[in-house]
């Protein structure tokens, strides 16, 4: 049996205080996210999936009720408690990608390091740019980088300090269908590779890759399933070569237009994902997401 990392108990949070102006984002929700698992939270725009999100994060604090993360009740912690938590616990991936504009990549993914004890930093750093395959783009600004690797950059500044969880808001949501793909491809990765990994969408094609779809819709869960209907994005993100996209294809280059293979219930969309390169697949377009929630600087140690 799987053990339970986060359990939330009756959790409510309210804005606003007049009757005109208050707002019921969360009402009395209760979830477990267990160990390994790979969660959806979805939602539309004021669903409340992502006042979850940050509350689940420990970026918020509830109104009411009890948050344990690892059996520990972090809800009634203090900010900087709650700062040390995340900083051991728990990456941070946004759909702005909150880089600092001015320093390098390697220098991007070194900030969580900088406020942890971890030594030897700079290494740890080149070795998360390489898991997302940007081995050769450590010293790019982020202005020198596409969408798509900026969003690497952002995934590898997550993993750097080996979190237990890793919560993505719309990490898909400034990107084209095709970068869009390659970000989910990697990580679904990071889930097969036993990560713990929640992520927070409105679009349904993008809940798909996820194991588990938890709908949100006025603050409340609606339904939380097993998804059957799962999209197995398949493929290595690598420096160059051919990759293996499963059981059935090998791929010596990129799987051309329409390069999506129907297995039933999953569907496998091979391709081969190089650094500074994009793939083709016959996907659709992700569209346009709601805005990000919250407002965090890029400066902010929040996210780390």
């Amino acid at each position: 049996m799987k053990k339970i990392l986060i359990e939330a108990k009756n959790i409510s949070k309210v804005y606003g205080m007049g009757a005109d102006t208050r707002v019921v984002a969360l009402d009395d929700v209760s979830l477990e996210i267990s160990e390994g698992e790979f969660i959806a939270l979805m939602g539309a725009s004021g669903s409340g999936k992502s006042t979850l999100m940050n509350i689940l994060g420990c970026l918020d604090k509830p109104g009411s009720g009890t948050l344990l993360l690892d059996g520990t009740d972090v809800s009634l912690m203090t900010d900087d408690e709650l700062a040390m938590v995340r900083n051991k616990k728990i990456g941070f991936v946004f759909q702005s990608f909150h880089l600092l504009g001015r320093t390098s990549a390697l220098e991007n993914v070194e900030l969580p390091l900088l406020y942890s004890d971890r030594t030897h930093i700079t290494d740890l750093a080149r070795k998360a740019l390489e898991a997302v395959g940007l081995s050769d783009r450590v010293h790019h600004l982020p202005g020198e980088l596409s969408g798509g690797q900026q969003q690497r950059v952002a995934i590898a500044r997550a993993l750097v300090n080996d979190p237990e969880i890793i919560f993505a808001d719309e990490p898909t949501g400034n990107l084209d269908s095709r970068s869009g793909l390659e970000i989910m491809t990697l990580i679904q990765q990071l889930s097969e590779q036993g990560r713990t990994i929640v992520i927070v969408t409105h679009e349904p094609d993008i809940a798909r890759y996820a194991g588990r779809i938890i709908q949100i819709t006025d603050g409340k869960i609606t339904s939380d399933e097993i998804n059957t209907d799962r999209i197995i994005a398949s493929g290595n993100i690598t420096t160059g070569g051919s990759i293996n996209t499963g059981s059935n294809y090998m791929a010596g280059g990129n799987i051309p237009a329409g390069g999506s293979i129907n297995t039933g219930t999953n569907t496998i969309i091979g391709g081969s994902i190089t650094s500074g390169s994009n793939i083709t697949t016959g996907t659709s377009d992700t569209g346009k997401t709601a805005p990000v929630s919250p407002a965090l600087s890029e400066t902010s140690s929040a996210l780390f």
